[in-house]
């Protein structure tokens, strides 16, 4: 096989084992599945704006048959939607095809029925599939395709973003992804021609990333500081902005102009241009829960995508063998691990493991690279590499398998539960169950964001 198609690989795996999983679970079949919490707040826009005109209460899907409170909530008495709408405005494409679909297949188009379901997933495939086709590029200018392959292959089969494009498609995480990953491209792309259209369109990345979950601002610092391994290359790109200036200027008009969606939106539901959208949750920023995040058993990072580890440990090697990208994803990691410690439910909810991690994997996906690259210089450490993916691979997919059939608790598992459950396939048998069950640590979302002490002792 050619170095060309072996790193084109990684990326069809990818959406094979995506559609399979799709049947397999037979996710698309089940409507209240894809349009309940966080998934339908994202999605929630299109049919409001395109079906329901302009219901921006969106008791639309209380109608349905579904909750429109798991995603609404109300300030000074006005009725509005907490998250924002860029998911949306990615999917809108794609939300249109199901519409016309509907129509030739005499569906209901109310925006619930199948073509709608397929249409959604289907988009978060192509944008992530986008997003590694574009991580191929850059990852195959600096690594071998050996390397290029087996890093796709591990963050497209190996880590819970399959689970973004397949199980939960409508959260955010897996159109963050493709922005992420554009944005590297883009950084990647400038650094080598230093021509100023690129400036221009980092504008447009930046307010999609404003537009669709704005924490992961912190990506910002990726195109700043990428190719910045040293004095003399920090002062360059210093030279570079200023000498190109206007075009910085004209990239944060962009932005602004991309992000005035969700500024009218707010104008439409409750008359003022901005709000606070989460309320009483917040940061803890003085007392980031690090080890919980990384190895607590409710939704640790590492307990539950174990080949995240190996990202990390890549950062030993990322200046050896890709020194444009060590600053900014190094300085980018620690201070999403802070951001990231630092909320009040620091679990985030139902969702398989560490999920706001899941669109820094475009990051990552360089120092695993790095560290691959580093197993190939010596052969005891190729045979360890091979050895390692096995088991680690192996028990990637037992969580995830066990995640989508329930085994594991979305929000609630405790050491105690996975010892009950590890190893075991579905349907593992009510008497396991009945063990796990008693043994479930029950969240309290709410206390979390009010008492910091709680929120520090819940394991």
């Amino acid at each position: 096989m050619s170095k060309h198609y072996l790193t084109l690989l990684a990326p069809l795996l990818f959406v094979i084992f995506a559609f399979q999983m799709v049947k397999n679970q037979q996710a698309v079949d089940r409507r209240v599945h894809y349009f309940q919490y966080d998934q339908a707040g994202y999605y929630s826009y299109l049919p409001a704006m395109f079906l329901y005109e302009q219901d921006w209460t969106f008791q639309f899907f209380d109608e349905h048959g579904m909750q429109s409170g798991q995603f609404v909530k109300e300030i000074n008495g006005q009725a509005f939607n907490k998250y924002p709408v860029g998911v949306a405005i990615l999917q809108a494409p794609f939300f249109a095809v199901g519409h016309v679909i509907a129509a030739w297949n005499g569906d209901a188009q109310n925006g619930f029925t199948k073509p709608y379901r397929r249409a959604v997933f289907i988009s978060v495939l192509f944008y992530i599939t986008v997003g590694l086709l574009l991580l191929r590029r850059v990852l195959s200018r600096y690594f071998s395709s050996w390397v290029v392959f087996w890093s796709l292959a591990i963050v497209g089969l190996g880590t819970n973003l399959i689970f973004y494009s397949t199980h939960e498609p409508l959260m955010s995480h897996g159109y963050s992804f493709f922005i992420f990953s554009l944005i590297v491209f883009i950084s990647d792309a400038f650094q080598r021609t230093k021509q100023s259209k690129y400036i221009l369109w980092m504008g447009v990345c930046a307010g999609l990333v404003l537009l669709t979950r704005i924490p992961n601002a912190l990506v910002f610092i990726i195109p700043i500081l990428w190719g910045v391994f040293d004095r003399a290359s920090w002062q360059n790109r210093l030279s570079e902005l200023w000498e190109k200036k206007i075009f910085v200027l004209g990239a944060l008009g962009l932005a602004f102009v991309v992000f005035v969606p969700q500024l009218l939106y707010y104008k439409a539901s409750v008359g003022s241009y901005w709000i606070d959208s989460y309320g009483d949750e917040r940061f803890f920023f003085s007392d980031p829960l690090f080890a919980k995040v990384l190895f607590s058993f409710r939704k640790g990072w590492l307990i539950y995508t174990p080949l995240c580890g190996f990202a990390l440990l890549g950062f030993f090697w990322l200046k050896r063998y890709f020194k444009f990208g060590f600053w900014g994803i190094l300085i980018y990691t620690v201070l999403q691990f802070i951001v990231v410690s630092s909320w009040g439910c620091w679990w985030y909810g139902g969702g398989f493991s560490m999920r706001p991690f899941t669109e820094s994997l475009a990051l990552l996906i360089f120092p695993l690279a790095a560290w691959i690259q580093w197993t190939t210089t010596k052969q005891w450490s190729q045979y360890a590499f091979v050895l390692i993916l096995v088991p680690f691979f192996w028990l990637q997919e037992l969580h995830l398998h066990q995640y989508c059939k329930s085994v594991i608790h979305n929000d609630s598992m405790s050491l105690e539960a996975y010892k009950v459950i590890f190893g075991k396939r579905y349907p593992i048998g009510q008497e396991a169950m009945d063990r796990r069950e008693e043994v479930l640590l029950r969240p309290d979302p709410g206390r979390v964001n009010k008492d910091a002490e709680f929120r520090r002792n819940m394991k």
